[in-house]
């Protein structure tokens, strides 16, 4: 039973701080105060729900007179209450009364509001001002204050304080039909709603718009189903889970039956609350009103399967069919060893033969006839029409073509692209998967250890070496066939003349190409004054975009993320382009120095422009230049500084464009 020490088990108290006006009379010796406390505790959000009852005590002391004032749609409650019922009127006292003196009231809402306005009314023998704590602040971690006064009514000092409570209604689920031209269908009135199969309809949850009801339902669920005695002997048709919802009446034909279910989730405050509008309307669903035949051209795959389309998707058969169909060869028919309804796509019928097509059937007539069979149907039970003798389009494969670059991967195998997918089991099936390719490193022929597919691209094939590459390593590929490889379609890899490869680097640098934008991996260092350092698309080698410096000390900046190890060698790789406007002076000693460690003072490399003495750099185009340093001792998470030198006295602009910093690995 809910008493009224368990109700102070959780009531917040709200404390009320007294002053008084001076200016008009002496303070009275005894105490006045005012302090409430309600179920809500010490939440700023008060929220209840119809047929749910909240309680207020008064506390205040010094009072002359006391009310709790509720509206009408509210209750009074005798204690003690039991919790947890779904209905409380039983215990409603002096019905209709809507303003009680009891120190503590239990408050019954049966009616939704949103501003249902419960009053705390009080009578004072003084002036008094109050302090009401209403909320509390996070983040500055106090309560939120709101201070009231009383109010001089003839001889006394009224105080009066709203407490609003926003009472959710119950929720009352109601839908409203259209259809795809948006008329409203009207339903109601309605005995049945005919529909041909594959029509559509839209529903729309209606439940959080009536005037009269503010339940605020959270989710919808809309069903069509079955009509049958038994409940659990229904079948869904369609569903949905959207306040609006196009439904397609296309899984079966008949006469159906339709609901929402309208949900208000459960909450801290309140509970959930469901409702389920079960439609009024029988909704009959037709068969089309046309035949029911085969659509398009009859397609072997390249996975010896035959595939014909029908103009409809086509309801479940068995296998029992196939004596239904006859495929030919020359007037000579053969074996059908099945027929079945595709997976992914149910307007499609997939045939296999006992003995598949070649590609040597292309230049035959291949044709296929199917005699109407009461178990062949559309899913509207239509039959499929018969047809006699209609071509098949045999499979002929396509020659695999090699294409793009051939690279080094981090594993030293050698990565070749195709333009189709390569069948693995025409590698591991092979008797020597190695036939055809030519593999000559420093123009020695190079030995091929093992093939396979690559686990992220079937497009891709690794050919695994017989010995280490490395960065300085001219290895060229070639292909002669007649091999064993294949695609996914049975063609055969075309022949193709010797390709360099592009040695593996492993740039340690994350956007070497200045693609991204500034502040993101490359940021401005400290540049001195008029110095310009952006991402430009007035010069790119390679991408869209290049690094622009210009003028007085100008700085750039990588990631922290760059280790190195001790004794080991690296490279600085980049490409640079000087515009014709720069005057070039080999007397300044111009050139890029990289700090390489991230620090002035740190060990940097300085690839000059005038790299030869009296021959000045290429202008208007772009250079390659390299650079390399050995690291004293092993380096972790630095940064790269570029910065032009001379560092001031020397105006010029200068891009920079596909950087790389990697560890050298020569032969």
């Amino acid at each position: 039973m809910k008493n009224f020490k368990n109700i102070l088990k959780y009531f917040f108290l709200t404390l009320i701080v007294v002053s008084c006006r001076e200016d008009e009379y002496e303070a009275p010796n005894t105490f006045s105060d005012l302090m409430y406390t309600t179920t809500f505790g010490a939440s700023a959000t008060r929220e209840s729900e119809v047929n749910q009852y909240v309680s207020f005590m008064d506390l205040s002391s010094g009072a002359t007179h006391h009310e709790w004032r509720i509206p009408k749609g509210a209750y009074f409650l005798k204690g003690p209450i039991p919790t947890g019922l779904d209905n409380y009127d039983e215990y409603i006292i002096n019905a209709g009364d809507t303003v009680s003196t009891d120190q503590t009231v239990h408050v019954l809402f049966k009616k939704g509001d949103s501003n249902t306005e419960i009053k705390i009314y009080n009578e004072f023998p003084e002036y008094l001002e109050f302090t009401i704590p209403i909320g509390w602040d996070s983040t500055t971690n106090s309560s939120v204050l709101d201070i009231t006064k009383t109010v001089q009514k003839d001889d006394k000092w009224v105080y009066e304080y709203t407490l609003p409570v926003d009472v959710y209604d119950t929720v009352v689920a109601a839908a409203e039909i259209r259809d795809l031209s948006d008329n409203v269908i009207d339903y109601k009135n309605l005995d049945t709603i005919r529909l041909q199969f594959d029509d559509k309809l839209v529903f729309k949850d209606l439940s959080g718009e009536l005037a009269d009801n503010n339940a605020r339902p959270t989710t919808t669920s809309w069903k069509i189903y079955t009509i049958t005695d038994n409940i659990d002997d229904r079948v869904t048709v369609a569903s949905a889970n959207t306040t609006e919802a196009t439904i397609t009446f296309g899984k079966a034909v008949g006469v159906f039956k339709g609901e929402l279910k309208a949900t208000r989730d459960k909450t801290e405050l309140i509970k959930s609350s469901t409702d389920t509008y079960v439609f009024p309307v029988i909704f009959k669903v037709e068969p089309l009103d046309e035949n029911f035949e085969l659509k398009g051209t009859i397609v072997e795959g390249a996975t010896d399967v035959i595939e014909l389309t029908g103009s409809s998707k086509f309801a479940a058969f068995d296998n029992e069919v196939i004596n239904s169909f006859d495929l030919k060869v020359d007037g000579v028919s053969k074996a059908i060893n099945s027929v079945a309804l595709s997976s992914s796509n149910q307007t499609k019928i997939e045939i296999t033969l006992t003995d598949p097509l070649t590609p040597a059937d292309a230049t035959k007539t291949v044709t296929l006839s199917y005699v109407e069979n009461e178990d062949l149907t559309s899913l509207d039970l239509r039959p499929f029409q018969s047809f006699t003798d209609i071509m098949v389009d045999v499979y002929v494969p396509t020659p695999v073509v090699q294409e793009g670059t051939i690279v080094e991967a981090s594993n030293d195998d050698i990565l070749i692209t195709f333009d189709q997918e390569i069948d693995a089991s025409s590698i591991t099936n092979a008797t020597d998967p190695t036939t055809g390719f030519d593999i000559t490193l420093n123009g020695a022929p190079f030995a091929i250890s093992s093939i396979s597919v690559d686990a992220t691209d079937a497009k891709i094939l690794r050919l695994t070496m017989s010995d280490k590459l490395y960065q300085n390593d001219v290895i060229t590929v070639a292909y002669t066939g007649p091999g064993e490889i294949a695609s996914l379609g049975g063609g055969l890899l075309s022949d193709f003349t010797a390709i360099t490869i592009e040695p593996y680097f492993g740039n340690l640098l994350t956007d070497s190409g200045f693609e991204g934008a500034l502040d993101e991996y490359w940021k401005e260092g400290a540049s001195g004054s008029g110095a310009t350092v952006e991402f430009s698309t007035e010069q790119a080698f390679a991408g869209n975009q290049s690094i622009k410096m210009t003028d007085e000390k100008p700085r750039l900046e990588s990631q922290a993320d760059l280790s190195y190890e001790s004794g080991a060698t690296y490279v600085v790789s980049y490409k640079r382009y000087i515009p014709g406007s720069v005057v070039l002076d080999e007397s300044t000693n111009a050139g890029d120095k990289i700090w390489f460690d991230g620090t002035d003072g740190g060990t940097a490399v300085t690839p000059r422009w005038f790299a030869t003495v009296g021959v000045a750099p290429v202008q208007d185009t772009w250079e390659s230049v390299t650079g390399e340093f050995t690291a004293s001792s092993d380096i972790f998470n630095k940064s790269m500084r570029l910065q032009p030198v001379p560092t001031s006295g020397y105006a010029f602009t200068v891009y920079y464009d596909d950087f790389m910093i990697y560890k050298k690995e020569e032969r």
